[in-house]
C-alpha cells in the first residue's frame, strides 16, 4: 500500500469514526453538550472526507473544488470546538459580545473561502506537489488567509484552555479528566507541528485525524463522567442559602454563588480572579486573620443586616488548595432572641400593669406570686398573700368548684371560666370571674397554676340594666303597629311582634316561631319570600320594596341583614307596613301628575304655535285623550265680514253676537247633523253653554231635556265654552258612550285645558291680525325706500348738473383774473364777488353730497382700523399754510400713542378737517388755536379750541341743524353753508361717538368729539379676517385680482398699518 492510499484511508476512517461519534452523541444524551459535540464531529467528518477526496487521483479542477469545500469545514470546525467546550465546561461567563464575534468571524471567513476563486484573498497558486511519495495540494497563503489560520489555531488552543481551567478550579475533581484533557491538547498540538513544522510531513494535514481521536477520548472519558463544570460543584454552592466564595491558594476568587453576589451587591465578572479583600473590603478583617489550619470567624454589618462570616482552608494531600468563605445572615436569629427578651419584658409589664388580678399558685394551692390589682382586690398587702392558700380568699361554698377545676386541668381537660365569690381581708364578698390555666415546663410536667380574676360587680349591674332595657325594647317591639319578624339563614322565623301575630290571627308567638313562610302563604308566594331573604343574606345589603300580599293589599317591606360578632350574616329582620291607603293616594297623585304633564305638554305645543288650525287640532286631541271620550268637536267663532284681517284694529274687544257665527273646525267621531266647515246649530246642550257662557257636564243624557242625539249610543256629554275674559271664541263638546267615565274631576281638568286653549287661540287670532298689518307697514316701508332712492338720485343728478355750469363759470373767472390788469378795479371787485359765489355754491354741493354719503353708510358695520393721530397730524399739515397766512398761534397736543378706532377713514378725516377749518375761519387774524387728541375713560377725545368770535348762547341750540348759521357781529361776511357741524355730528354718531362743544360769545369756542377705542378682540378678529382673506388670495394666485387698501364689503382688503411693525 502506497503512502497516498494510506493517507486517504486514514482520513476516510477518521470521517467514518466522527460520523459514528456524532450518532452516538445524538442517541446517548439529548442536551446542549451532546448537541454541540455532535455538530463538532459532523464538521470533523466533513473536513476528513473532503481532505481524502482531494488526494484521490483526478482532474485538477475537481481537486480544487474539493479543496474549496474543505476550507469551509476547516473554518467551521474550530468554532464548533469552542462552542462545545463552552457548553461542556459551563463557561457562560464569556461575554455575549465575544460569542457574537466568534459567529460573525466564522461567517466572514466562510464567505471569503467561497469567493476565493474570484479574489484570492485567502490563498492562491494552488498546485499538486509530491511529499514523501504523497501527492499533496499546496497553496501560497495570503496575509488574510494567515490571519484566519492563526484564529483557527487560537480557537483550538482556547478550547483546551477552558477545559484545563474548569478541571483545575474545582477542588477534589478526579485527575482522570485532567489527564484526558492533557492528551487531547497534545494530539491537537502535535497535528499542528507535523503540518506546519519543518518536518518530512510538512503540508500534510493531520488535524482532522487528531480531532477524531480527541472526539473518541471525549466520548469515552468525559461524556461518560460527570462534567467538570458547575454540575459537579457550582450547582451545589449556587443553591446554598448562605453566601459562599471559593479562593485559590493565593486568596484570589475562583467562584462565588448567587447569594454572595446578592448579599454584597456585586457582579460576578467584577469578582473572579480578584483578591477578596480588594473587591469586598468588609471582609478585610476576616482575611487578616486567615489561617491554613483552623477556621476563623468574624461578625460584620452589611446594608443594616448582621452577617456572620467564616473562612476555612481546603486541603488536598496535606496541601492548601484554597479557602472557602461562608457568610450567613443572622439578622433573623438575633431578632428572635431580641423578641424573646422583649416578650418576657412585655409579659412582666402585662403582669404588673394588668387591670385584672393575676395569681400564680403552686399545685397545692399556695400563692407564689400576685400583682398589684390582686392586692387591691383582696385588700391585703402582697407580703400577707404570698405562701398563703388561695382557698383562704374564696367563699367556702365555691372552694369545691375551684378544686374540681384544678383537678380537671391536671388530668389534661379544659377548664371553663367560673363565676365565683371571693372574700377580702375585711370580709367583704365580691363577685368575680375566674380563668385558671395550668403552666407546664418544656417536658410537659406541671409547674404551677395561673389564675386571672376580674371584678364583675359592674358587669352584674350592667346585666341588670340590660335586662331592664330588653324589657323596654320588647314592650316597644310589641307596640309597633308594623309587622316585625326575624328569620335565620334556613328561613325559620325566630322572633315576631304582636302586630304580626294579630295580622295572622295567631294567639301566641309559639304558634309562629320555628315555622317558615310555607306554613302561612301559598307555595308560590312563600318561594318568592324565601328567594328575597336569601338575596339579602348572601349580599349582606338590606333594601325596601313595595310588595303585594293576599287580598290585594300592598305592603312596604324592609329587609335588614343581621350580623354576629364576626360580621357574618346570621339572618335578617323583616318589617312590613300596610301602605294600601297611601298607595291609593299615590296612584291618584300619579294620575293627577300625568294629567298635569299632558296639560303642560299641550300648553307648550299651543304656545309655540300661532296657527289657529294647529292649535284647535292639538286642543281637541288632548281633550279626548285626557277625558277618555269617544267623540268630540271644536267650533270657532268667526266674523261675517269677507276678510277678518283687513283693516282690523288691534283691539281686544269682541264683535257683537249678531256679527259672528260658530263654525265647526274639527270633528273626531261621527256626528249626524253637521260636518267640518258647517255652521254649528245653536241648540241643545251646546246652545245652553253659549247662552250661560258656562261649561255643562251631563253624566246621563236621559235626564237632560236639552239633549239632542248627534252621536249614537251617547251616555254622557261634556260641553265647555272657549272664552277669554267675556269674549266667546268657540265651544268644545266631548261625548262618551260608557258610564262613569266623565267625572267632576275630569270636567274641571278639561275646563282648565279649555282656558289654556282659549288663550292660545286668542294669541293666534291676534297674530293673524298683526301679520296682516305688518305686511301693510312693510309695503309702506318699501314705498318710502323707493322715494328715498328717488331723492338720492335727484340730489346726485342736481349736483352733477349744477357742478358743470359752475365749473365753466369758475374757469372763465380764472381766465379773467389772469388778465386783471386790463380791467378797471370795479370790475375786479365784481369778478371777486362772482368767484366767492361760485366757491360757496361748490361748498354747498360738496356738503350735501358728503351728508348723503354719511346717511347711505349709516347701516354699515365699520371693520377698518383708523389711526386718529395720523388723521389729526394730516389735517394740521393741510391747514398749516392757512394758519400761517392769518398769523395764528397754534398749539398742537396730539398723543404719541396709536389712537386706533373702528370706522371709515375718509369720513373721520372730513370730521376732523371740518372742525379745524371752522376754528381757522371763525378766529380773527393773530388768534390762538389749540388742537388736542388724548385718551380718557377708554375713549379717544379730539377737540379744537379757539379764541375767536364765539357763538351767542341763544343760538347754540340750533348749531347742528342743517343749513343753519349762527351769524353774529364779526361773522356776517364769513362764507359757509350751515352743513359743516351737521355733517360732523352725523359722522361721529354713525361711529358710536358723541359731539360736545362749549362756546362763549366774543371769547372763543371749543368743539370736539369722543370715539370708543378699538378693543383687542376687534384687532384680533380683523387680523383673523385679514389672514383668512390672504389665505383665500394665495389659493387664487393662478388668477390674481387687483387689490387695494380700502375697506370693501365689511372686510379688510389689504393689511392695515398696525400690522406693519
Amino acid at each position: 500500500m502506497t503512502g497516498q492510499t494510506l493517507l486517504i484511508s486514514i482520513n476516510i476512517l477518521a470521517g467514518v469514526i466522527a460520523i459514528g461519534l456524532a450518532a452516538f452523541a445524538r442517541y446517548q444524551r439529548k442536551n446542549k453538550i451532546t448537541l454541540t459535540f455532535g455538530i463538532l464531529m459532523v464538521c470533523v467528518a466533513g473536513w476528513a472526507f473532503l481532505y481524502a477526496s482531494v488526494h484521490i487521483p483526478q482532474d485538477i479542477a475537481v481537486a480544487l473544488a474539493m479543496h474549496k469545500l474543505k476550507h469551509i469545514f476547516a473554518i467551521a470546525t474550530p468554532v464548533a470546538w469552542v462552542f462545545f467546550v463552552i457548553q461542556y465546561t459551563g463557561a457562560f461567563r464569556l461575554h455575549p459580545l465575544l460569542k457574537g464575534l466568534l459567529v460573525i468571524g466564522a461567517c466572514v471567513a466562510l464567505a471569503l473561502a467561497l469567493s476565493n476563486e474570484q479574489h484570492e484573498l485567502l490563498y492562491s497558486h494552488s498546485r499538486m506537489v509530491e511529499i514523501m511519495g504523497i501527492r499533496e495540494l499546496v497553496d501560497d497563503i495570503q496575509p488574510l488567509g494567515l490571519l484566519i489560520w492563526l484564529t483557527q489555531q487560537g480557537l483550538l488552543l482556547f478550547g483546551i484552555y477552558l477545559l484545563f481551567q474548569s478541571a483545575m478550579r474545582v477542588v477534589g475533581t478526579s485527575r482522570t479528566q485532567a489527564r484526558v484533557i492533557l492528551l487531547i491538547g497534545m494530539l491537537i498540538f502535535l497535528s499542528g507541528v507535523l503540518e506546519y513544522g519543518d518536518t518530512i510531513f510538512q503540508n500534510i494535514n493531520f488535524t482532522p485525524i487528531a480531532l477524531t481521536l480527541s472526539g473518541g477520548l471525549i466520548a469515552s472519558y468525559l461524556l461518560g463522567m460527570r462534567p467538570i463544570s458547575p454540575i459537579a460543584y457550582d450547582s451545589v454552592i449556587d443553591n446554598l442559602p448562605d453566601a459562599m466564595a471559593v479562593l485559590n491558594e493565593h486568596q484570589l476568587i475562583v467562584t462565588v454563588n448567587p447569594s454572595f453576589l446578592l448579599m454584597f451587591d456585586q457582579q460576578e465578572a467584577n469578582l473572579l480572579g480578584q483578591p477578596l479583600r480588594d473587591v469586598v473590603p468588609l471582609l478585610g478583617g476576616l482575611m487578616d486573620r486567615i489561617s491554613d489550619v483552623t477556621r476563623v470567624t468574624d461578625t460584620l454589618s452589611v446594608h443594616e443586616r448582621s452577617i456572620e462570616a467564616a473562612c476555612s482552608p481546603i486541603h488536598h494531600d496535606t496541601l492548601i488548595q484554597g479557602y472557602a468563605v461562608l457568610c450567613r445572615d443572622v439578622t433573623l436569629e438575633r431578632g428572635v432572641q431580641d423578641s424573646l427578651i422583649d416578650s418576657e419584658r412585655r409579659y412582666r409589664a402585662l403582669f404588673d400593669h394588668s387591670n385584672d388580678a393575676i395569681f400564680i399558685f403552686d399545685l397545692k394551692g399556695a400563692i407564689l406570686l400576685a400583682n398589684q390589682p390582686a392586692s387591691a382586690l383582696l385588700r391585703a398587702p402582697l407580703s400577707q398573700m404570698l405562701n398563703h392558700p388561695l382557698t383562704d380568699f374564696i367563699k367556702a361554698s365555691d372552694v369545691t368548684d375551684l378544686q374540681h377545676q384544678m383537678r380537671r386541668l391536671l388530668s389534661g381537660k379544659a377548664s371553663p371560666i367560673l363565676e365565683q365569690t371571693i372574700v377580702t381581708a375585711d370580709k367583704q364578698e365580691i363577685p368575680v370571674e375566674m380563668s385558671v390555666t395550668l403552666v407546664k415546663d418544656a417536658s410537659g410536667a406541671p409547674l404551677n397554676f395561673q389564675m386571672v380574676v376580674r371584678d364583675i360587680r359592674e358587669r352584674r349591674r350592667a346585666q341588670t340594666a340590660i335586662a331592664h332595657d330588653r324589657y323596654l325594647l320588647r314592650t316597644l317591639f310589641d307596640s309597633i303597629p308594623d309587622s316585625i319578624m326575624t328569620v335565620d339563614r334556613d328561613g325559620t322565623y325566630t322572633l315576631v311582634n304582636d302586630a304580626h301575630l294579630k295580622r295572622l290571627g295567631l294567639a301566641s308567638a309559639e304558634a309562629f316561631i320555628g315555622k317558615t313562610a310555607y306554613d302561612f302563604y301559598d307555595e308560590e308566594l312563600a318561594h318568592t319570600l324565601r328567594e328575597e331573604s336569601l338575596a339579602v343574606i348572601e349580599s349582606g345589603i338590606g333594601y325596601s320594596s313595595e310588595e303585594l300580599r293576599g287580598h290585594g293589599e300592598w305592603y312596604l317591606v324592609t329587609r335588614i341583614p343581621l350580623h354576629d360578632g364576626d360580621g357574618t350574616v346570621t339572618g335578617l329582620m323583616i318589617v312590613e307596613r300596610n301602605i294600601g291607603e297611601s298607595k291609593a293616594i299615590q296612584n291618584e297623585l300619579q294620575r293627577s301628575l300625568e294629567q298635569l304633564m299632558i296639560l303642560r305638554q299641550v300648553d307648550e305645543e299651543v304656545a309655540h304655535s300661532l296657527n289657529i288650525e294647529s292649535v284647535s287640532i292639538i286642543a281637541l286631541d288632548a281633550a279626548l285623550r285626557l277625558s277618555r271620550a269617544n267623540a268630540g268637536y271644536i267650533a270657532m267663532a268667526e266674523e261675517t265680514a269677507s276678510d277678518p284681517a283687513s283693516d282690523l284694529p288691534l283691539t281686544n274687544e269682541a264683535p257683537s253676537s249678531d256679527e259672528q257665527v260658530l263654525r265647526v273646525r274639527h270633528i273626531i267621531g261621527g256626528y249626524k247633523r253637521f260636518k267640518v266647515g258647517d255652521a254649528l246649530p245653536i241648540d241643545g246642550i251646546t246652545g245652553r253653554v253659549i247662552r250661560k257662557q258656562r261649561g255643562q257636564l251631563v253624566t246621563d243624557v236621559r235626564f237632560d231635556k236639552d239633549f239632542i242625539s248627534d252621536v249614537p249610543d251617547t251616555v254622557s256629554v261634556m260641553a265647555l265654552p272657549i272664552m277669554v275674559q267675556t269674549r266667546l271664541l268657540g265651544v268644545m263638546q266631548l261625548v262618551c258612550k260608557q258610564p262613569d267615565i266623565f267625572t267632576e274631576d275630569s270636567f274641571q281638568f278639561i275646563g282648565l285645558l279649555a282656558y289654556r286653549i282659549a288663550i292660545a287661540l286668542d294669541n293666534a287670532k291676534l297674530y293673524e291680525i298683526t301679520r296682516h298689518q305688518l305686511e301693510k307697514v312693510q309695503s309702506l316701508n318699501r314705498n318710502l325706500t323707493d322715494l328715498e332712492q328717488i331723492k338720492t338720485d335727484m340730489i346726485r343728478i342736481a349736483s352733477h348738473d349744477l357742478k358743470n355750469p359752475l365749473g365753466i363759470i369758475d374757469g372763465y373767472l380764472n381766465m379773467l383774473n389772469m388778465d386783471n390788469e386790463q380791467f378797471d378795479p370795479i370790475y375786479l371787485e365784481y369778478f371777486d364777488a362772482m368767484h366767492r359765489a361760485v366757491y360757496r355754491m361748490n361748498k354747498i354741493l360738496s356738503d350735501i353730497l358728503s351728508l348723503e354719503r354719511v346717511q347711505q353708510r349709516a347701516s354699515r358695520t365699520y371693520t377698518t382700523l383708523v389711526e386718529l393721530h395720523l388723521l389729526a397730524e394730516k389735517a394740521m399739515e393741510e391747514f398749516s399754510n392757512s394758519m400761517t397766512s392769518h398769523a395764528m398761534h397754534v398749539s398742537n397736543s396730539i398723543t404719541d400713542e396709536n389712537a386706533i378706532v373702528l370706522g371709515d377713514e375718509s369720513q373721520l378725516y372730513e370730521a376732523i378737517s371740518n372742525l379745524v377749518s371752522n376754528a381757522i375761519k371763525y378766529t380773527p387774524d393773530g388768534g390762538d388755536i389749540y388742537v388736542r387728541l388724548y385718551e380718557d375713560d377708554n375713549r379717544w377725545i379730539f377737540e379744537v379750541e379757539d379764541t375767536g368770535y364765539g357763538i351767542p348762547e341763544e343760538r347754540q341750540q340750533r348749531l347742528f341743524e342743517p343749513f343753519y348759521r349762527a351769524k353774529a357781529q364779526g361773522t356776517e361776511k364769513i362764507d359757509g353753508t350751515g352743513l359743516g357741524l351737521h355733517l360732523v355730528k352725523n359722522i361721529i354718531e354713525r361711529h358710536d361717538g358723541e359731539m360736545f362743544f362749549h362756546s362763549t360769545y366774543q371769547k372763543g369756542s371749543l368743539f370736539g368729539f369722543r370715539l370708543p377705542k378699538a378693543e383687542l378682540t376687534d384687532v384680533e378678529q380683523l387680523e383673523a379676517n385679514y389672514n383668512e382673506q390672504n389665505g383665500t388670495a394665495e389659493s387664487e394666485q393662478t388668477n390674481p385680482q387687483p387689490t387695494s387698501n380700502s375697506t370693501q364689503n365689511g372686510t379688510i382688503a389689504g393689511p392695515p398699518n398696525f400690522f406693519e411693525d
